[in-house]
């Protein structure tokens, strides 16, 4: 019986290369031209032509990447919901009777690009079919993307109402450390970058959006990190505030630079108004912030009060949002990705501060321009990158900034404990010293009752 089996196999096998001689293989299944999408979470079906000599019994359909897609079924279609032959682009009308629409459905595994193959006896490729998987539009993912933008908004208006009108002429009048600041934030910063990017051996596009976060103005996070460490708090809002003014010709300048290394690899191009659209959400909030403060000083205060809580607060929910929303792309993020991402704003902090130091600035403006230098505003590179990029280069492209969001404040959380330990136990000496110099101080005590007896 195997004997049989196997003879009748290849005599159908002999046929079909037969039947394949005669025509060209691309005939024997027909796609449509346009190109194939699928978000992620979903089943999606496409309609396919076969030629109604080859049987669904000699046809096997496997997927190039399984991680990303899976072929579910095949079935012949029928009814109005398939298409009409005519769009399909190279069938001819006169041999349209020769073929049948069957149905292809599959389901998608993960975002990114892989292509659907066609066989005949899993040896001959007949056609294959390029499917992009691109990222899910939940009602979560909209609620995410409507909250970064209004977060974004609103911090940017507590870092104008930060600003002092007699702070910043007094910086300006000594513009030692604010020029230090603007040098560090965009001459070190995305040179840093730019060395980080190539050392790893990212991909192209894995490097245009690191080498944007790279070119990043400030973040307001820097003017509560100040805060903590005792820094310059009127310096730190003024390089921020300076650094997001700056953007708007210093970010262009080297994305259209050094940046077009990468771009042009990557063979994506950033548009140019969209570069200034996606600044001006940042930069507008900014201005009209130092406007209400110039307007209604006391504005200021309050802002002093809800900066911390309000910042932490933006702060955790765009953790658990990007993790709940982005949760597919942790699947995506390799060793080069942890690594090389936050090296760029811990190598930040560090040369910020040596910079600083060496040009002999005051101890509270070392650690406000080593602050400045490191945290980055990151909102802005993701805002970049997903207004400009289709998905799932977007998705790719964001992956080292992921890290960059969950690691940035890793040093300076670890600093702040060493520093608060510190404080602590030094203020424990001082307490167990401060009741033996008092009485040094007040000398011996005397007692009252050899007093009234002496009287």
């Amino acid at each position: 019986m195997k004997l049989v089996f196997s003879l009748c196999i290849l005599v159908l096998f002999i046929e079909a290369n037969s039947c394949l001689e005669q025509s060209n293989l691309t005939d024997l299944i027909l796609l449509k031209n346009e190109e194939l999408k699928c978000k992620m979470f979903k089943k999606c079906r496409f309609d396919v032509l076969i030629r109604s000599d080859i049987s669904l019994d000699l046809l096997s359909i496997n997927s190039s990447d399984q991680s990303v897609l899976k072929f579910n079924r095949i079935s012949l279609c029928s009814g109005q919901k398939c298409s009409p032959k005519k769009d399909f682009g190279s069938l001819s009308l006169n041999n349209s009777m020769d073929y049948q629409i069957y149905q292809v459905e599959i389901q998608s595994v993960l975002i990114g690009k892989a292509a659907l193959d066609f066989n005949l006896f899993d040896q001959i490729k007949i056609n294959s079919c390029p499917i992009t998987i691109t990222q899910p539009r939940r009602v979560i993912d909209i609620v995410f993307d409507i909250m970064i933008y209004t977060f974004g908004l609103m911090i940017s208006l507590l870092m104008g109402i930060l600003l002092d009108k007699k702070c910043i002429l007094n910086i300006f009048k000594i513009p030692k450390a604010m020029f230090i600041g603007f040098f560090c934030q965009y001459l070190i910063m995305p040179l840093l970058a730019f060395s980080i990017c190539n050392i790893f051996g990212l991909t192209p596009i894995e490097s245009l959006a690191l080498f944007i976060y790279g070119c990043s103005p400030g973040g307001a996070g820097s003017n509560n990190w100040t805060i903590l460490f005792g820094g310059d708090l009127d310096l730190s809002a003024v390089l921020t505030f300076v650094s997001v003014l700056s953007s708007m010709f210093m970010m262009p300048f080297w994305v259209y630079t050094l940046g077009s290394v990468f771009s042009n690899k990557a063979h994506i191009q950033i548009p140019i108004l969209g570069l200034f659209g996606n600044l001006m959400i940042t930069i507008v909030p900014c201005i009209t912030g130092l406007i209400l403060n110039i307007r209604y000083p006391k504005m200021k205060k309050f802002a002093l009060k809800v900066a911390k809580p309000f910042t932490l607060c933006v702060l955790l929910t765009f953790l658990i949002l990007a993790f709940v929303t982005k949760f597919y792309s942790f699947q995506l993020l390799k060793l080069r990705h942890w690594i090389s991402g936050p090296l760029i704003p811990w190598f930040g902090y560090f040369v910020g501060g040596l910079a600083a130091w060496i040009l002999r600035l005051p101890f509270n403006q070392v650690k406000t321009v080593a602050i400045e230098t490191g945290v980055q505003n990151i909102g802005v590179a993701f805002l970049i990158i997903y207004t400009n990029l289709p998905s799932p280069e977007a998705d790719f492209a964001a992956l080292p900034i992921m890290s960059v969001a969950f690691l940035t404040n890793m040093p300076l959380y670890f600093l702040l404990i060493i520093v608060k330990i510190y404080k602590h136990f030094s203020q424990d000496d001082e307490d167990e010293k401060n009741p033996q110099e008092k009485n040094v101080e007040s000398g011996p005590e005397i007692d009252p009752m050899i007093t009234q007896n002496k009287n």
